[in-house]
């Protein structure tokens, strides 16, 4: 049974999903599907499965999908549609900031919240050179992981 919705933005949503989970010669399949990374069952045997989770699930032009745990497979429990910049603080190397008690998702978010420059923020938790004298970093100022890597046997 057809769906007339291939002309539909999110099927091309879909397939590139599947194509990056299961195509050996996607460029990003190394991110993805050889990373172990799926699509549930249902999602990728039918694209109309799909479609209509997205549409009852925030889908609106402008967002992207995007996998709540970045190491987890396509399902509707781990995805969400969200602006470019939300998924862009949710990729593999992506950081937590935790600066003067306060944890962000983004350096650019701590600098916004206290009024400085991303530069200002860096300095807080890495220390910075100055006149050859390097300066600690502040207390309570320091980075981590969000993922830790996930590696297939």
């Amino acid at each position: 049974m057809k769906h007339g919705l291939t002309k539909h933005p999110l099927y091309t949503v879909w397939k590139c999903m599947r194509y990056r989970c299961y195509n050996e010669n996607n460029c990003n399949y190394k991110y993805y599907g050889a990373r172990g990374i799926n699509v549930c069952k249902a999602w990728n045997e039918k694209f109309t499965y799909f479609y209509y989770w997205a549409i009852g699930h925030g889908y609106k032009k402008g967002l992207v999908l995007d996998r709540i745990n970045n190491n987890g497979d396509y399902t509707p429990e781990n995805c969400r549609f969200v602006t470019k910049r939300v998924s862009s603080e949710n990729l593999r190397g992506s950081l937590r900031w935790f600066i003067k008690g306060k944890k962000f998702s983004s350096i650019r978010r701590a600098a916004e919240h206290f009024g400085v420059d991303v530069k200002t923020i860096s300095h807080w938790v890495y220390g910075q050179k100055v006149g050859g004298y390097q300066y600690e970093p502040k207390n309570g100022c320091f980075v981590e992981p969000k993922y830790k890597e996930v590696v297939n046997e």
